[in-house]
């Protein structure tokens, strides 16, 4: 087992949590946490080819299609506070794109080049019909553009290679353009409360966990500056919270929510809830 921290190279890190064949571990010097053992990178990458979005194994998504109306209610809430830092609104790259539902977003609001990075082959021929698509990972993506918004929404927890990917962040994004990330949040209460049962620790899929402090120190060792780092929500309607606490085996507090669920509503079709993630906005500034 490694325990050479793939971010700053020290050997001190420590075990912290066991998930059937995979180790959590923990940097004592940096706080940064990963999946062990790691399974080569091709074999990552294979992960997301074919049924990761329609998956009836514990990894992906069990039916993507079916939760399209939160996607689209949420991408445009944090289109919203994208838009307070935006310097220009010509080009965007969606890493890990799906279908294009944010591409959609980001054409509809005037931007004239709305390209995506997709690895899994059914969503790529979908998002390929409407946007400039590529099969290739980002730290393997060859391109000479750049471009003024990049976004990795639930990204960056599924990537190899970081220090290359960051480089390569770095290269394509332009000065003074955006680059967005939402990733899981290893320093939320969710995780401290919940320790090996976090229902972010995935570990075929999520191999890498960020606090907020060093995502923001990664970003800025890569020339970015942090322009704003919350917490990553969801808007979600009685059907999606149903659904998700049947799927994480919750059952007492679905049972609760199936008797006093709707009064949280109160009229709204949506409310915002944590997802125990990081949502960030940081600016190509070197």
């Amino acid at each position: 087992m490694s325990k050479i921290c793939r971010l700053c190279g020290s050997t001190d890190a420590f075990t912290k949590y066991s998930i059937k064949e995979y180790t959590v571990l923990e940097c004592s010097q940096c706080g940064f946490a990963y999946i062990t053992p790691l399974d080569v990178q091709a074999s990552i990458h294979a992960l997301y080819k074919h049924r990761y979005f329609n998956s009836t194994e514990e990894l992906g998504y069990r039916n993507y299609e079916k939760d399209s109306r939160i996607r689209a209610v949420t991408f445009s809430y944090y289109f919203r506070l994208i838009q307070k830092y935006l310097v220009r609104k010509k080009s965007v790259l969606d890493v890990g794109c799906s279908d294009g539902s944010f591409l959609r977003i980001t054409q509809q609001n005037s931007f004239e080049k709305n390209e995506g990075i997709e690895l899994n082959e059914e969503m790529f021929t979908a998002a390929s019909k409407e946007f400039t698509v590529y099969d290739q990972p980002l730290e393997l993506f060859d391109t000479k553009n750049q471009y003024d918004l990049i976004t990795l929404f639930d990204v960056l927890e599924h990537i190899p290679d970081l220090k290359n990917a960051c480089r390569k962040l770095h290269d394509i994004c332009r000065r003074d353009g955006l680059l967005v990330i939402l990733t899981p949040d290893y320093g939320s209460l969710a995780r401290k409360v919940y320790g090996r049962k976090w229902f972010q620790f995935k570990p075929k899929e999520h191999i890498n966990y960020f606090t907020r402090k060093r995502l923001i120190g990664l970003l800025s060792d890569n020339g970015f500056e942090t322009l704003h780092a919350g917490r990553g929500v969801s808007l979600v309607d009685h059907e999606f919270i149903n659904d998700r606490l049947r799927r994480y085996h919750y059952s007492f507090l679905g049972f609760l929510f199936s008797l006093f669920g709707r009064l949280f509503f109160l009229g709204r079709s949506h409310i915002k809830i944590s997802n125990s993630s990081i949502f960030l906005i940081a600016k190509r500034v070197q």
